[in-house]
């Protein structure tokens, strides 16, 4: 288990971080893997308030995660953002894929998970539930760009792409900045799938790394439809018959 508590103090989401939370969802839509599903799990309704708690009881469900989709044969695909409510305090927003005729299966499968972490039931009900999945169709490339937008919320409002002609990337990616508050720890994960060193492993570029500045086709379905996956990296990614 890593240690959190001599992480240091993180007020926004940075331009790094939006950078790789963007090419890590753009690799998986490679992988042809909508990344459909919205998921937040408000840790304080199961009484872990402290971050450096937070911050463990996040990492533990990551992991849960990833040996389910290993139990299955698919690599776990995912982007996890831990925020600071001016109500429920710290949480995590956690952008994946998942199908969506089993999605209140996985809201089960979730809420057992955060009932073993924390020892505790999770809320359930429209007012103020522990876990929240929001899983749209499997292949709705145009509203995974919607919920990757929500979860970069907290970006820095001074945050620039330097490829961007200086531009700052609340403009330039149409994002509503909000103050998310201080963190201690990592804000952002993201799977180890489709991590930086995988992407660089695969030589994959986004289009966003090639200076596109075109907002058209940097938040469209080119990734998941105009770059076919070769044989031998559907196989590694558990794909079945055609996608």
């Amino acid at each position: 288990m890593i240690a959190f508590r001599t992480q240091q103090l993180s007020t926004h989401l940075s331009a790094r971080q939006f950078i790789d939370a963007y090419n890590s969802v753009a690799y998986a839509n490679q992988k042809k893997l909508a990344m459909n599903t919205h998921v937040s799990v408000t840790w304080s309704t199961v009484g872990i308030t402290e971050d450096h708690r937070v911050a463990e009881a996040t990492e533990r469900l990551l992991l849960e995660i990833d040996a389910a989709c290993d139990a299955v044969g698919r690599r776990a695909a995912w982007v996890c953002v831990i925020e600071r409510g001016r109500v429920r305090g710290l949480h995590a927003h956690i952008l994946l894929h998942a199908d969506k005729s089993r999605s209140a299966e996985l809201k089960q499968w979730l809420e057992f998970q955060v009932h073993k972490i924390s020892g505790r039931y999770p809320l359930v009900g429209t007012n103020g539930e522990t876990v929240f999945v929001d899983c749209k169709y499997d292949r709705h490339i145009s509203v995974q760009w919607m919920l990757f937008k929500y979860l970069m919320k907290g970006i820095d409002p001074q945050a620039m792409l330097p490829t961007h002609n200086e531009r700052s990337i609340v403009e330039f990616a149409g994002l509503e900045a909000e103050d998310e508050g201080v963190v201690t720890g990592p804000r952002l994960r993201v799977a180890k799938s489709i991590d930086a060193y995988a992407r660089e492993n695969d030589r994959f570029r986004s289009l966003l790394d090639e200076g596109c500045t075109d907002y058209g086709k940097l938040f469209s379905e080119l990734y998941y439809w105009d770059r076919p996956v070769p044989a031998s990296v559907r196989a590694a990614w558990g794909f079945r018959g055609e996608v």
